[in-house]
């Protein structure tokens, strides 16, 4: 029965970063293709407007949230050992393939150093810009792993005691922010380890056993009262920002309000409320880590192919077809790149590192 629960558990939040790698891969198809689109600019509008990769963005760490604290386990030497020897080959030879592929495409631009600093995957160290444009993300997903590695490092198991007090004191600077972010501001790495500390305060919620402390028939009642307050403190800022932009007329702020709550809720719903089981696209899901990497590489190589070799034929259709048919392809070559790379790397960081769990 464990392994069941556990099989549907990580189907749902796989099934979510399908989800969310298509909303990113929407906005920016939507983008790069509107300019040889004839019909269905609505497509790109909705997606700004929403900002739907956004969305995507802050699914994906609220899902690294969830999963990454608990995966640190056993003595804590050997077990931030094991840690960073799994996310080592889990991210890094993807990563660099991905790297070496979009160099190859944008020789021109990359100076040395700059190639340099990319293969760390923070690339800001050093004062140079990411690879591509959304590679940002990776640098933030790798400051939570260090940041949780040196908490199990100094304190041990990663349960309620830590995550809690640490998901207060990151959400209460989060909150008392001094600006209210437009979009560009959100990038401030505190802003995303609240929403990831967040995934993890979830997941302790859940797993907590309230029955030693209320009546049985009071569990639910103080589970769900948990996850409001825990919610509700991520959702402070977001909601805040919604009701200055509407008091200022200021769409950017409101999209980033409405944008960073629905984010949320998705998440809050789809993983925690109302879990949503789906083998298919759990499939996809698993995919979504080489698929995030390449999909620009492969988007902006069939925009070339068209405009480059005059291809008349695939110009002026609506944009929802440019956007689903490119979901579809980028999806297929992350899921080739998942199997012949990332899948094998993963298997050699698990051999190094001890027995797979």
């Amino acid at each position: 029965m464990a392994s069941d629960h556990n099989m549907k558990r990580f189907d749902q939040v796989d099934g979510l970063r399908g989800i969310a790698c298509m909303l990113v891969i929407w906005r920016h198809v939507a983008d790069a293709f509107a300019e040889i689109a004839g019909s269905g600019l609505w497509v790109q509008q909705v997606a700004q407007n929403f900002n739907v990769g956004l969305i995507g963005v802050l699914a994906f760490f609220a899902i690294s949230g969830y999963v990454i604290p608990s995966s640190l386990r056993g003595a804590r030497v050997g077990g931030v050992k094991q840690f960073l020897t799994r996310r080592f080959w889990r991210l890094y030879p993807p990563f660099w393939f991905a790297v070496l592929v979009t160099w190859l495409m944008d020789l021109h631009s990359f100076s040395p150093e700059r190639l340099v600093w990319n293969i760390t995957m923070i690339p800001s160290l050093g004062g140079e810009t990411s690879a591509a444009g959304h590679f940002w993300t990776l640098e933030v997903e790798l400051v939570f792993y260090l940041i949780v590695a040196a908490l199990f490092l100094m304190i041990g198991k990663l349960g309620w005691k830590v995550i809690i007090p640490v998901y207060t004191l990151v959400g209460a600077w989060y909150v008392e922010w001094p600006i209210f972010p437009l979009e560009e501001h959100w990038r401030s790495i505190v802003l995303y380890l609240a929403v990831m500390f967040w995934g993890a305060c979830c997941r302790e919620i859940m797993q907590f056993d309230f029955g030693n402390w209320v009546r049985s028939t009071r569990v639910n009642l103080a589970r769900a009262i948990g996850l409001g307050l825990a919610s509700g403190l991520v959702l402070v800022r977001p909601l805040k920002s919604a009701y200055f932009a509407v008091i200022e007329g200021n769409a950017s702020l409101l999209g980033f309000g409405a944008s960073s709550s629905l984010a949320i809720l998705l998440f809050l719903f789809w993983v925690i409320l109302t879990p949503v089981h789906s083998t298919f696209l759990a499939r996809f899901g698993r995919w979504t880590y080489s698929t995030y990497l390449l999909h620009a590489v492969v988007f902006y190589s069939v925009l070339w192919i068209i405009e480059k070799w005059g291809l008349s034929f695939l110009q002026g259709w609506h944009l929802m077809v440019y956007v689903l048919t490119l979901i579809v392809l980028c999806f297929g070559i992350g899921g080739l790149a998942y199997q012949w790379i990332e899948l094998p790397s993963d298997r050699v960081g698990k051999r190094l590192s001890g027995k797979s769990r």
